[in-house]
């Protein structure tokens, strides 16, 4: 029987469970990334304990293939509870009630981070969705663009949808926005030389048309013939 948290199954691997499994199911933010545990000197204390009783404490998969499994850090059910407890009392107790699922055959424990009460409110979530219409307008092709940044927020913050997300993932939300804001910038900034060049070079100069300068319109977007109607163009730019 597997293991469940937060709707998230976690891996297991000689007897051990997934740190990474754990860390997605926890909310995924950086600062609880089994790296940091791992080196935490009470972790190492505890870690020292177990290996002393002559047991293996945790085992580190390299490389790994999903088909079989995959790599990470895999740990012993203390080291787990131990973890767990590192995150928050909420998410340790979430851990110790889907172990006592696991061993009574239970239904897992509930996801508490994508309850009604727990959801951001439609104002919060409203904040999220202006910021990512407002960074999509650096680029041509919008739709696509505002895709690409609620997907990353999903992986992100391991939700299955951005209705979703939880009060105490909003800021979460923000700063990993803000975190591309500056490439987003420096999109736009490359566009508008972009296109300055095309209506200053091509049409104010009447230039004849060439596969270079194809090439150029297509990077701002612009699809035109062997025979452009240079009008057109410049209604498109």
């Amino acid at each position: 029987m597997n293991l469940i948290i937060s709707n998230q199954t976690i891996s297991q691997h000689n007897g051990f469970f997934s740190l990474n499994d754990l860390h997605k199911s926890a909310g995924g933010e950086d600062k609880y990334r089994p790296t940091f545990f791992m080196r935490n000197q009470q972790t190492q204390d505890l870690i020292a304990e177990i290996e002393s009783e002559g047991k293996i404490a945790y085992d580190t998969v390299k490389g790994g293939d999903i088909k079989t499994v995959r790599q990470g850090t895999y740990a012993c059910r203390e080291l787990v509870y131990a973890y767990a407890m590192w995150i928050s009392a909420k998410f340790h107790l979430m851990v110790i009630r889907a172990f006592d699922a696991l061993n009574t055959g239970a239904i897992p424990v509930l996801d508490p981070y994508h309850t009604k009460t727990d959801r951001a409110t439609a104002a919060q979530l409203q904040g999220i969705k202006d910021k990512v219409h407002r960074l999509s307008f650096c680029f041509r092709k919008t739709g696509s663009a505002s895709n690409e940044m609620y997907n990353l927020l999903r992986v992100k913050l391991s939700l299955r949808n951005i209705a979703d997300i939880s009060e105490n993932q909003i800021p979460q939300a923000h700063a990993i926005l803000d975190g591309i804001a500056p490439h987003c910038e420096a999109y736009c900034d490359y566009r508008r030389e972009i296109d300055e060049y095309a209506l200053s070079t091509i049409i104010r100069q009447g230039l004849p048309f060439t596969p270079h300068l194809k090439r150029d319109l297509r990077k701002i977007g612009c699809e035109v013939g062997s025979r452009p109607d240079w009008v057109a163009l410049a209604k498109l730019i």
